[in-house]
């Protein structure tokens, strides 16, 4: 891919994310019971994820709806690993949010 198209394609992702970031963090903030740290962790797993090599160049560019779409998915599926992750370590380390 030539360098040109790649600097292009790289520009119109970072601005559709900035645009979003408040509303993709504002996402996984819900889905996070409200952690505003791990929704941030949450967007930018889902921003490395999606500008990483081979993975940038196959996104469809041409239409900001989808690709603001396709940020809300990897933010909110992001989301839910970093929940259960954290469900995991709550887990073995003996806490239980059961009453």
């Amino acid at each position: 891919m030539p360098l040109f198209d790649r600097d292009r394609r790289e520009k119109t992702l970072a601005r559709v994310y900035h645009q979003n970031y408040d509303r993709l963090c504002g996402v996984a903030a819900a889905v996070l019971g409200g952690d505003k740290a791990l929704a941030q962790d949450a967007v930018q797993e889902a921003w490395l994820r999606l500008n990483a090599p081979g993975v940038r160049e196959r996104i469809d560019l041409s239409d900001p709806d989808r690709l603001r779409g396709l940020l809300l998915v990897t933010v909110r599926q992001r989301a839910h690993r970093a929940r259960e992750r954290l469900r995991k370590l709550l887990e073995q380390e003996g806490y239980d949010d059961e009453p």
